[in-house]
């Protein structure tokens, strides 16, 4: 069951392959193509895209606020 929902994620995020239109009489047989994502997986993409080049400082950034409210609240009680 779990090997069919990956496979399904898998092609969604992946898209479906769109190849180049060749024509039959043609000795040129182009081998390149692209993929047609849905709008959903391009946004997936982005944020994918957008955390691997970032982490570093989103990770730094939420413990910050996690600590500045921790302590907004532990005072707050006082």
């Amino acid at each position: 069951m779990w090997s069919k929902v990956r496979t399904e994620i898998d092609a969604w995020y992946e898209g479906q392959f769109v190849a180049p239109p060749n024509d039959p009489n043609s000795m040129i047989i182009f081998t390149s193509g692209s993929y047609r994502r849905h709008w959903t997986a391009r946004i997936a993409r982005m944020l994918v895209a957008f955390w691997l080049e970032h982490w570093k400082w989103i990770i730094t950034m939420g413990l910050t606020v996690a600590g500045l409210v921790a302590n907004a609240l532990r005072t707050a009680g006082h």
